[in-house]
């Protein structure tokens, strides 16, 4: 089929003429919407598949990263769009990899156009998000279409989404791409790999997009700036550090120390600082026999009572009950999160 031949409408596989559908005539399926339905009988109509593969990983581990299916589709249908407003009851991720020609993507970022080599990754139902075939020219739109899901998946997918945004590129001659174009030699088949494998291929395709990313991450100055102070705080916690006198060592005022920690964590220097002191005490109260006292001194605290109060803030513990039946908790993120630390 030439580049130019507009794509009839077919089922992608016998080549047969699908007819026009009306809606009276669609059977909704369990949770879809006379809208999805509509549009999920009509979508079929405007690209062909060229190969597929189901994916049905053995044991069952739902919660675990667990491919769908994959294959290659190509359109040239001004009709073909899928936006994810419509498809609320659809709960997988969705990476999509253009092999030829170019094809479109939109989210709250803006509209993307994506030619042979780029990506993007979304979940499949995030309701501001499209895509599309967007006609720039004649030619298909040829791509890759990988559908996984999992608790897991969809809490890696929206933080690779939150810190580097749908869009990416890979090489062709990159490993996942040629491991995941290596399904066609299956194709219209259903594979049963074990489920660590199947989730070692969902694992590797978003370990390659996050260092794909990061490869062209613009320096954040502010992120650099919190680095070193988080390593000076750490190392020197012990020396009587406060906010001004972390600012002087880093040759900054303190002004511009605070919004930098504000940007980037969404907290100010001197929590992170009375945090970072009160988890330094509470190694010293179970793992030492130092005083109470002489830790509030080590930690620049010189009267008692406020040290046992920041602690107390902190732990809702005393530090006499935290040492007695205290423990010590694995380290939180330092960034708050929708306003919880």
């Amino acid at each position: 089929m030439s580049d130019n031949e507009e794509i009839s409408e077919t089922d992608g596989r016998s080549g047969d003429t699908v007819p026009a559908i009306e809606l009276s005539e669609i059977n909704l399926g369990p949770k879809q919407t006379p809208q999805f339905a509509y549009w999920n009988a009509t979508h079929r109509q405007t690209y062909r598949m060229l190969w597929h593969v189901d994916i049905v990983p053995l044991p069952e581990m739902p919660l675990f990263l667990y491919p769908m299916s994959i294959g290659a589709q190509e359109t040239n249908d001004p009709r073909y769009r899928a936006e994810g407003r419509l498809r609320g009851s659809q709960d997988y991720c969705y990476f999509c990899y253009t092999l030829a020609g170019t094809g479109g993507f939109s989210d709250k970022h803006g509209v993307h156009y994506l030619s042979e080599g780029d990506a993007f990754l979304t979940e499949i139902a995030a309701p501001d998000t499209s895509y599309f075939y967007p006609g720039v020219d004649r030619h298909r739109w040829e791509f890759l279409a990988f559908n996984f899901r999992g608790l897991a998946a969809r809490a890696m997918v929206r933080e690779l989404v939150e810190n580097y945004g749908s869009i990416y590129h890979l090489s062709p001659q990159s490993p996942i791409i040629k491991r995941l174009l290596g399904f066609e030699s299956s194709a219209y088949t259903t594979t049963h790999p074990h489920a660590l494998d199947g989730a070692e291929i969902v694992l590797e395709l978003l370990l390659a997009l996050a260092a794909s990313a990061r490869a062209h991450e613009e320096p954040d100055p502010a992120m650099d700036l919190i680095k070193r102070a988080l390593e000076i705080i750490d190392s020197d916690i012990e020396l009587d550090l406060n906010v001004g006198t972390l600012a002087r060592r880093m040759g900054v005022n303190r002004e511009y120390l605070s919004r930098a920690f504000q940007k980037c964590l969404q907290r100010s220097p001197k929590e992170i600082l009375l945090e970072m002191k009160m988890r330094r005490a509470s190694f010293l109260l179970k793992d030492t026999d130092t005083s109470i006292k002489e830790i509030a001194t080590r930690l620049g605290y010189s009267d008692y009572t406020n040290f046992i109060r920041a602690f107390r803030s902190m732990t809702k513990m005393t530090p006499s009950e935290f040492r007695q039946h205290g423990s010590i908790a694995l380290p939180e993120p330092l960034r708050r999160r929708d306003g919880v630390e």
